[in-house]
Parts: C-alpha cells; sequence; structure tokens
C-alpha cells in the first residue's frame, strides 16, 4: 500500500508471490551498479525492468525481491549493497558481481553462480516474506513489519 501525504491510502498492491515457472538463466538479465553497489537479477530479460523492491530475511535485509506492483509477482532479486555486505554474509555472491564486470570472461562464472543464488533466495522468500515477515503475517494497510 502506498500512501499520500495526508497518510490516506492511495493504492493498494498485490502480495507478492514467486513466479510458478523455474528459473532460466538463458532468459535472465544481470546489471552490476559499480557506483550503488547494486546486483539487480531479472528473470526475464524481454520483460521491462523495474518494480516494487521490498527486503527479505536474507543476508541481514541486503536481499530484496522486486516484483511487479500490478500483479505481484516476483520478476528478480536486487542486492544492495552488494559486495559492502551482502557478500559479508555469503562470500559466494562475490562471483555474480564479478561475472557480470569481467564481461564474456565472467560469463562462465556468472552462469555457474546464478542458479545458486536462486536457490537460497526463493525459499527465504517464501520462509520470510518481506522485511522478515511471513507473507501470511503482512496484511494489507498493515503498519511495515520493521
Amino acid at each position: 500500500m502506498t500512501t499520500s501525504a495526508t497518510a490516506k491510502p492511495t493504492k493498494t498492491l498485490p502480495l507478492p508471490f514467486w513466479p510458478a515457472s523455474p528459473f532460466d538463466p538463458d532468459r535472465a538479465r544481470v546489471s552490476y551498479d559499480v557506483p550503488a553497489d547494486e546486483l539487480l537479477v531479472s528473470f526475464d530479460r524481454g520483460r521491462r525492468s523495474g518494480g516494487i523492491c521490498d527486503p527479505i530475511g536474507l543476508a541481514e535485509g541486503t536481499i530484496a525481491v522486486v516484483y511487479d506492483g500490478e500483479t505481484g509477482e516476483s520478476v528478480g532479486i536486487q542486492a544492495i549493497p552488494s559486495l559492502l555486505a551482502a557478500v559479508r554474509r555469503r562470500p559466494a555472491w562475490a562471483a555474480l558481481a564479478w561475472g557480470r564486470l569481467a564481461g564474456t570472461f565472467g560469463e562462465p562464472t556468472l552462469d555457474e553462480g546464478l542458479p545458486d543464488f536462486i536457490a537460497e533466495v526463493a525459499p527465504a522468500f517464501g520462509r520470510s516474506g518481506l522485511a522478515g515477515a511471513p507473507l501470511t503475517e503482512v496484511a494489507v494497510g498493515a503498519p511495515s513489519p520493521r
């Protein structure tokens, strides 16, 4: 839910859900923004990028699920700060940023690391939901669980 300056609800957002189709690394788009220290994995490179980012209870909130504000479907994962925080908790994730920064030389490393990254984030999202609160506990219009 978003609110206006008067704190009145202006829009109700759908509850996020993980996509039913399995992750396909060949369809994914991965970007790494060095100044922002942001790793972004979009599940479908053919889909417009962007969405609503909400942290989940993984790596102390440095991992967020990106979901479509109209449908609630998860469309990607954001790690921010990535190297300065998320990687401190999961060192293997450094390969994702390096794989992107190294261009074609790093593609095999990126291709190898992505499935493991997704395999860790997906169940964490299922267990902890948004901001560490299971989705069954996140009520529309309720205050943030934090």
